[in-house]
C-alpha cells in the first residue's frame, strides 16, 4: 500500500494544478481584465507613435522648406560671385568668351566634387551593418 501512496500524491498534485470549476469565473474575469489592459497599453503605444510620427513629419517638412530656401540663397550668392569673377577677368584684359569658359569650368569642377562627395556618402545610407547582420555575415572589427 505504500507504493500507492506516492502515486496517489502525484495524481492529486496534478489534479490540484488544474483549475477547479468554481475558479473558472474568476479566471475568466482575470483574463478579461488582462486583455483589456493589454489593449489599453497597445492603444496608448500606437497613439504615441502616431503623434510622434506626425510631429516628425511636420519637422521634416519644415527642414525641407528651410533647405530649399537656403539653397536658393546660396544659388543667388554663387551667381553673384561668378558674375564678379567674370567681370574681374574681363577687366584684367581676358576676352569675354575665355572668362565665361573659366567661370563655367570652375562651376562644373565644384559641381563634380559635390557629386563625388554625394556618391561617396550613399554608402552610409544603405544600412551596410544591418544588411550584413541579416545575411548572417560576420561584422568587421571596429578600429580602436
Amino acid at each position: 500500500m505504500q507504493a500507492a501512496g506516492p502515486a496517489h500524491a502525484a495524481g492529486s498534485a496534478v489534479q490540484s494544478a488544474r483549475p477547479r470549476r468554481e475558479d473558472a469565473p474568476q479566471l475568466d474575469h482575470a483574463l478579461g481584465r488582462l486583455w483589456d489592459e493589454l489593449r489599453g497599453l497597445l492603444h496608448d503605444q500606437v497613439l504615441l507613435v502616431s503623434l510622434e510620427s506626425r510631429q516628425a513629419f511636420a519637422g521634416l517638412v519644415r527642414v525641407l522648406i528651410l533647405a530649399v530656401a537656403c539653397a536658393a540663397l546660396a544659388l543667388g550668392a554663387w551667381a553673384v560671385a561668378m558674375t564678379a569673377l567674370l567681370m574681374g577677368l574681363v577687366q584684367t584684359g581676358m576676352s569675354v568668351a575665355l572668362a565665361l569658359l573659366v567661370v563655367v569650368g570652375a562651376t562644373l569642377l565644384l559641381a563634380g566634387g559635390l557629386f563625388w562627395l554625394a556618391r561617396r556618402s550613399m554608402r552610409d545610407i544603405a544600412f551596410p551593418a544591418t544588411l550584413r547582420r541579416l545575411a548572417n555575415a560576420p561584422l568587421p572589427e571596429m578600429p580602436e
